[in-house]
C-alpha cells in the first residue's frame, strides 16, 4: 500500500469522524431546542452554523479531490503492470512501429 493511499485513508476515517460529530452535535441542539421550547434564531447561533458548515464542506472537497488522486493512481498503476505482464507473457511477439 502506498503512503498516498494510507494518509488518504486516515484522512477519509478523521474526515468521517469529525462529520459524525457535527452532526450528532447539531441534532442534540435541535432535541434540546424541541424540549424546552426555544427559537434557534439567533445571530451567533447562525454564525456557528455557517463556519461550521464551511469547514464541512471544505474538508469534504479536500477528502473527494484526494480520494481521486487515489483512485487515478491505482487505475494507471493496475492498466500498466497489465500491459507489462501481457509483455512478459507474449514476449515472443514484435510490434514495430
Amino acid at each position: 500500500m502506498s503512503s498516498l493511499s494510507l494518509s488518504s485513508f486516515s484522512y477519509l476515517i478523521a474526515s468521517m469522524g469529525l462529520q459524525a460529530l457535527w452532526s450528532l452535535g447539531l441534532a442534540c441542539l435541535d432535541g434540546y431546542a424541541l424540549k424546552v421550547k426555544r427559537d434557534l434564531n439567533n445571530a451567533v447561533l447562525v454564525s456557528l452554523f455557517v463556519v461550521g458548515d464551511w469547514v464541512m464542506i471544505k474538508d469534504l472537497l479536500k477528502l473527494f479531490a484526494m480520494q481521486c488522486a487515489v483512485l487515478i493512481s491505482c487505475f494507471l498503476q493496475f492498466f500498466f503492470l497489465e500491459n507489462v505482464l501481457y509483455c512478459i507473457v507474449y514476449h515472443e511477439l514484435t510490434f514495430d512501429i
